[in-house]
């Protein structure tokens, strides 16, 4: 009786057998097949079945299922204002950050040997010294830093520096009057700073005339 040849040898078999791209069979092994033995083709037929099957979950999970959950979990919040909340929280979150970022690069300064932090902006950062100085202003400013206002400050560095140069003062009548908001930008700082010193000089143009 002929022994017969055992599949476990062939190395070619196995990247047919385990290969993503396995499909089905288009005819099932019949009694007039000629195949190594009935051990390989079941072996066969269900690597094939497993490759369509991890393929179409794939393609299911990658293409239908996840966008379908993470659309479901979004729409638990359709409402208007849980919307605005979720928004709000992420407009308010990046002016936190630079804030974080300063508050960041000042304890790295403190921490680091000389000539490291520079170092550091210079090579690691994806921003210059520059930059990194203007988020240290911000971060060390208690009035930009100060909690109650951070819901109205604008998401970006730039403007939230140039707020740090106005006078108490002029900053606080901003505060108080809404005009700093989340919408503003330099040209809104540049134009309070003028109103400033617009009333600066009415107040000692006043102050001269009683003088008189």
């Amino acid at each position: 009786m002929a022994r017969r040849k055992s599949w476990r040898g062939s190395s070619k078999a196995w990247p047919s057998i385990v290969s993503s791209q396995a499909t089905l069979p288009t005819r099932w092994p019949g009694p007039t097949t000629s195949a190594p033995c009935r051990g390989h083709v079941g072996r066969q037929v269900l690597a094939a079945v497993a490759g369509g099957v991890a393929q179409l979950l794939t393609l299911k999970l990658g293409l239908e299922v996840l966008p379908t959950l993470t659309l479901t979990m979004r729409a638990a919040k359709a409402g208007r204002a849980e919307w605005t909340a979720s928004i709000r929280d992420m407009w308010t979150t990046a002016a936190e950050a630079f804030i974080g970022a300063g508050r960041e690069l000042i304890d790295a300064k403190a921490t680091l040997r000389h000539g490291e932090f520079e170092a550091m902006v210079e090579d690691d950062l994806p921003f210059g010294p520059r930059t990194a100085r203007r988020l240290m202003a911000i971060a060390l400013d208690p009035r930009i830093a100060d909690r109650t206002h951070v819901s109205v400050l604008p998401a970006s560095w730039r403007t939230l520096y140039e707020l740090t140069r106005l006078d108490d003062e002029a900053l606080e009548r901003a505060f108080a009057a809404g005009d700093i908001n989340a919408e503003m930008g330099r040209a809104d700082v540049a134009r309070i700073r003028r109103q400033a010193a617009a009333g600066d000089d009415g107040g000692a143009v006043e102050a001269a005339a009683c003088a008189v």
